[in-house]
Protein backbone atom coordinates (compact mmCIF):
# COMPACT_ATOMS: atom_id res chain seq x y z
CA UNK A 1 0.00 0.00 0.00
CA UNK A 2 1.10 3.46 -1.20
CA UNK A 3 2.23 5.77 1.84
CA UNK A 4 -0.13 8.52 1.88
CA UNK A 5 1.24 11.93 1.11
CA UNK A 6 0.44 14.29 4.36
CA UNK A 7 1.00 17.89 5.09
CA UNK A 8 3.30 17.17 7.48
CA UNK A 9 5.65 15.08 5.28
CA UNK A 10 6.08 17.58 3.17
CA UNK A 11 6.92 20.43 5.60
CA UNK A 12 10.31 18.14 6.01
CA UNK A 13 11.16 18.17 2.25
CA UNK A 14 13.18 20.83 0.22
CA UNK A 15 11.57 23.45 -2.23
CA UNK A 16 13.66 21.58 -4.98
CA UNK A 17 12.01 18.08 -3.63
CA UNK A 18 8.72 19.70 -3.32
CA UNK A 19 8.95 21.11 -6.62
CA UNK A 20 9.93 17.41 -8.21
CA UNK A 21 6.81 16.28 -6.50
CA UNK A 22 4.67 18.83 -7.32
CA UNK A 23 5.87 17.84 -11.25
CA UNK A 24 5.12 14.19 -10.76
CA UNK A 25 1.40 14.88 -9.07
CA UNK A 26 1.13 17.37 -11.79
CA UNK A 27 2.18 14.91 -14.56
CA UNK A 28 -0.54 11.98 -13.08
CA UNK A 29 -2.89 14.76 -13.83
CA UNK A 30 -2.39 14.93 -17.08
CA UNK A 31 -2.72 10.82 -17.77
CA UNK A 32 -5.69 10.95 -15.85
CA UNK A 33 -7.04 13.78 -18.06
CA UNK A 34 -6.41 12.47 -20.83
CA UNK A 35 -8.10 9.10 -19.73
CA UNK A 36 -11.57 10.41 -18.67
CA UNK A 37 -11.29 12.74 -22.09
CA UNK A 38 -11.76 9.50 -23.53
CA UNK A 39 -14.46 8.22 -21.38
CA UNK A 40 -16.34 11.42 -22.10
CA UNK A 41 -15.94 11.92 -25.76
CA UNK A 42 -17.24 8.41 -25.84
CA UNK A 43 -20.23 9.04 -23.50
CA UNK A 44 -21.32 11.80 -25.07
CA UNK A 45 -21.16 10.01 -29.10
CA UNK A 46 -23.49 7.85 -27.40
CA UNK A 47 -25.59 10.29 -26.29
CA UNK A 48 -25.28 9.18 -22.57
CA UNK A 49 -25.91 11.82 -19.94
CA UNK A 50 -24.50 12.11 -16.28
CA UNK A 51 -24.33 14.47 -13.30
CA UNK A 52 -20.61 15.01 -13.53
CA UNK A 53 -21.64 16.72 -16.99
CA UNK A 54 -22.14 19.67 -15.90
CA UNK A 55 -19.74 22.52 -14.37
CA UNK A 56 -16.52 20.38 -16.40
CA UNK A 57 -13.26 22.28 -16.11
CA UNK A 58 -12.34 24.36 -19.03
CA UNK A 59 -9.90 21.44 -20.62
CA UNK A 60 -12.61 19.24 -20.82
CA UNK A 61 -14.26 21.65 -23.47
CA UNK A 62 -11.25 20.16 -25.65
CA UNK A 63 -11.92 16.75 -24.70
CA UNK A 64 -12.51 15.22 -28.35
CA UNK A 65 -8.95 16.85 -29.31
CA UNK A 66 -7.25 15.61 -26.07
CA UNK A 67 -8.84 12.26 -26.73
CA UNK A 68 -7.23 11.85 -30.79
CA UNK A 69 -3.83 13.36 -29.16
CA UNK A 70 -4.46 16.64 -30.61
CA UNK A 71 -4.21 18.18 -27.79
CA UNK A 72 -1.78 17.94 -25.07
CA UNK A 73 -3.64 17.21 -21.52
CA UNK A 74 -0.41 19.07 -19.63
CA UNK A 75 -0.23 22.19 -22.18
CA UNK A 76 -4.31 21.76 -21.54
CA UNK A 77 -4.12 21.95 -17.85
CA UNK A 78 -1.34 24.54 -17.57
CA UNK A 79 -3.63 26.78 -20.28
CA UNK A 80 -6.80 26.52 -18.81
CA UNK A 81 -7.21 29.65 -18.09
CA UNK A 82 -7.47 30.88 -21.77
CA UNK A 83 -9.45 28.90 -23.62
CA UNK A 84 -7.91 31.41 -26.69
CA UNK A 85 -4.59 30.26 -25.67
CA UNK A 86 -5.69 26.27 -26.10
CA UNK A 87 -6.88 26.95 -29.67
CA UNK A 88 -3.79 28.79 -30.74
CA UNK A 89 -1.45 26.27 -29.37
CA UNK A 90 -3.44 23.23 -30.70
CA UNK A 91 -1.79 23.86 -34.21
CA UNK A 92 1.84 23.19 -32.67
CA UNK A 93 3.11 19.52 -32.33
CA UNK A 94 2.42 17.92 -29.11
CA UNK A 95 5.57 18.14 -27.99
CA UNK A 96 6.03 22.15 -28.73
CA UNK A 97 2.91 22.39 -27.11
CA UNK A 98 3.40 21.12 -23.60
CA UNK A 99 7.40 23.41 -24.04
CA UNK A 100 5.33 26.25 -24.91
CA UNK A 101 2.34 25.82 -21.86
CA UNK A 102 5.64 25.63 -20.01
CA UNK A 103 6.77 28.91 -20.48
CA UNK A 104 8.85 27.98 -23.59
CA UNK A 105 10.38 31.74 -24.62
CA UNK A 106 8.99 32.30 -28.52
CA UNK A 107 10.37 34.87 -30.78
CA UNK A 108 7.38 36.87 -31.83
CA UNK A 109 7.02 39.98 -34.13
CA UNK A 110 5.73 42.98 -33.28
CA UNK A 111 5.46 46.77 -34.49
CA UNK A 112 7.22 49.76 -32.68
CA UNK A 113 6.93 53.25 -33.41
CA UNK A 114 6.50 52.14 -37.25
CA UNK A 115 9.01 48.95 -37.45
CA UNK A 116 8.92 45.59 -37.47
CA UNK A 117 11.40 44.09 -34.56
CA UNK A 118 11.40 41.15 -32.81
CA UNK A 119 11.10 40.06 -28.96
CA UNK A 120 10.99 37.43 -26.65
CA UNK A 121 7.52 36.26 -24.75
CA UNK A 122 6.45 33.42 -23.41
CA UNK A 123 2.76 32.44 -23.95
CA UNK A 124 1.50 34.01 -21.37
CA UNK A 125 2.99 37.50 -21.97
CA UNK A 126 1.39 37.18 -25.74
CA UNK A 127 -1.76 38.76 -26.83
CA UNK A 128 -4.59 36.31 -28.68
CA UNK A 129 -3.24 38.18 -32.52
CA UNK A 130 0.21 37.00 -31.54
CA UNK A 131 0.04 33.57 -30.42
CA UNK A 132 -2.57 33.46 -33.76
CA UNK A 133 0.24 34.80 -36.26
CA UNK A 134 3.33 32.92 -34.28
CA UNK A 135 2.02 29.58 -34.18
CA UNK A 136 1.37 26.98 -37.17
CA UNK A 137 0.96 23.62 -38.58
CA UNK A 138 4.49 23.42 -38.92
CA UNK A 139 5.52 25.01 -35.00
CA UNK A 140 6.96 28.26 -34.46
CA UNK A 141 6.41 30.71 -37.46
CA UNK A 142 9.96 32.49 -38.08
CA UNK A 143 9.85 36.11 -36.42
CA UNK A 144 10.70 37.50 -39.76
CA UNK A 145 7.35 35.67 -41.40
CA UNK A 146 5.20 37.44 -38.64
CA UNK A 147 6.67 40.43 -39.46
CA UNK A 148 5.44 40.35 -43.11
CA UNK A 149 1.83 39.63 -41.96
CA UNK A 150 2.02 42.65 -39.07
CA UNK A 151 2.94 44.95 -42.53
CA UNK A 152 0.72 43.58 -45.25
CA UNK A 153 -2.14 43.83 -42.67
CA UNK A 154 -1.38 47.03 -41.67
CA UNK A 155 -1.15 46.26 -37.71
CA UNK A 156 -0.67 49.21 -35.12
CA UNK A 157 1.93 49.75 -33.30
CA UNK A 158 2.18 47.52 -30.02
CA UNK A 159 0.52 49.30 -27.00
CA UNK A 160 -1.44 51.55 -29.62
CA UNK A 161 -5.02 52.26 -27.95
CA UNK A 162 -7.48 50.34 -30.27
CA UNK A 163 -10.81 52.22 -31.21
CA UNK A 164 -13.85 50.51 -31.19
CA UNK A 165 -16.82 51.19 -33.37
CA UNK A 166 -20.17 50.46 -31.55
CA UNK A 167 -22.49 49.00 -34.12
CA UNK A 168 -26.12 50.02 -35.02
CA UNK A 169 -28.06 47.12 -34.06
CA UNK A 170 -31.83 47.04 -34.58
CA UNK A 171 -35.04 44.51 -35.87
CA UNK A 172 -36.64 44.82 -39.29
CA UNK A 173 -40.38 45.32 -38.41
CA UNK A 174 -41.44 43.39 -41.89
CA UNK A 175 -39.09 40.53 -41.84
CA UNK A 176 -37.86 40.39 -38.02
CA UNK A 177 -34.15 39.69 -39.17
CA UNK A 178 -31.47 41.21 -37.29
CA UNK A 179 -30.03 44.11 -39.06
CA UNK A 180 -26.56 45.16 -38.20
CA UNK A 181 -24.79 48.50 -39.60
CA UNK A 182 -27.27 48.03 -42.46
CA UNK A 183 -26.45 44.02 -43.07
CA UNK A 184 -29.57 41.80 -42.65
CA UNK A 185 -28.29 39.24 -40.58
CA UNK A 186 -31.15 36.04 -39.08
CA UNK A 187 -31.23 34.05 -36.12
CA UNK A 188 -30.17 31.15 -38.32
CA UNK A 189 -27.31 33.24 -39.30
CA UNK A 190 -25.96 34.08 -36.09
CA UNK A 191 -26.38 30.73 -34.63
CA UNK A 192 -23.63 28.42 -36.23
CA UNK A 193 -21.64 31.73 -36.21
CA UNK A 194 -21.67 31.84 -32.22
CA UNK A 195 -20.81 28.07 -32.38
CA UNK A 196 -17.71 28.66 -34.29
CA UNK A 197 -16.69 30.72 -32.30
CA UNK A 198 -17.09 28.37 -29.73
CA UNK A 199 -20.61 29.28 -27.71
CA UNK A 200 -23.13 26.84 -26.35
CA UNK A 201 -26.59 28.23 -27.98
CA UNK A 202 -29.55 26.95 -27.33
CA UNK A 203 -33.19 28.28 -28.09
CA UNK A 204 -35.54 29.17 -25.20
CA UNK A 205 -38.81 28.92 -26.79
CA UNK A 206 -40.27 25.77 -28.59
CA UNK A 207 -41.33 25.90 -32.33
CA UNK A 208 -41.06 29.68 -32.72
CA UNK A 209 -38.64 32.46 -33.42
CA UNK A 210 -37.25 33.29 -30.19
CA UNK A 211 -33.84 34.51 -28.44
CA UNK A 212 -30.82 32.39 -27.89
CA UNK A 213 -28.98 31.90 -24.49
CA UNK A 214 -24.99 31.86 -25.01
CA UNK A 215 -23.04 30.47 -21.85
Amino acid sequence: MTEKFTIEAAEALTNDELIAEFQIGFLDMGANLRKACICLTILERRGAVFPLQKNLPTPFRFAPEIAADLLDPEAALLLAGSPDAIRAVMKLPLDQQRAVANEKPIKIAIKKDGRIISAERTIYEMSVMQMRIAFGENGIVPWEQQGEFLHKSGAPNEGAPTVRVKPKIAVDGTTHEIVVNKIHVTVDDLIPALAALGYSVKKLYKDELAPVKVK
